[in-house]
C-alpha cells in the first residue's frame, strides 16, 4: 500500500470515481481507523462499531500525506499488539466491532484480508487514471 501511496498524482488524492466512490485518501484515513481499532481488539479491549457503519470508519486527516502517515502509523501499532500477543492467547475469545464473535487469531487474519481488499481498491483507482505499472 505505501509503494502505491508514492505514485498517487497529487491531482487524484481526492478523485473519487463516479464522484460516490472512495477517494485514495480515504481509503488510508479508513484503513488507519480499522488498524488502530484491530489492535485495540486484539489487545482485549471492545470496540463498538454498527454493520451498516463499518465501511465509514474513519481517521480523518488534513492531507493525502497526513493518511498515509496514519497508515503507516497504525500498521506499526497493529503490527505490534500482534508481536505482542503470547501464543497461548490466540484462542482467547473476542467480540468484533459489529457484533459477530471471532478469536485473536481471527482477528489478525481479518486485518490481513482487510488491508488486501483495500489494496485492490487503490489498484482499481490507480488503473482508472491510466497507471498500470505494478506497484506492490
Amino acid at each position: 500500500c505505501l509503494s502505491l501511496a508514492q505514485h498517487v498524482p497529487a491531482e487524484r488524492q481526492d478523485w473519487k470515481p463516479e464522484g460516490t466512490g472512495r477517494t485514495a485518501k480515504g481509503i488510508y484515513e479508513h484503513l488507519a481507523a480499522a488498524n488502530y481499532g484491530f489492535a485495540q481488539l486484539i489487545q482485549g479491549e471492545e470496540i463498538r462499531v454498527p454493520r451498516a457503519q463499518r465501511q465509514s470508519v474513519a481517521l480523518p486527516s488534513g492531507s493525502f500525506d497526513e493518511a498515509v502517515a496514519a497508515f503507516q502509523k497504525s500498521g506499526q501499532a497493529v503490527l505490534g499488539a500482534m508481536r505482542q500477543t503470547p501464543p497461548d492467547q490466540l484462542e482467547a475469545p473476542r467480540t468484533l466491532p459489529w457484533g459477530d464473535p471471532a478469536n485473536v487469531a481471527a482477528v489478525m487474519d481479518i486485518v490481513g484480508f482487510h488491508q488486501m481488499y483495500h489494496l485492490g481498491q487503490l489498484n482499481y483507482l490507480q488503473t482508472l487514471w491510466g497507471d498500470a505499472e505494478d506497484r506492490l
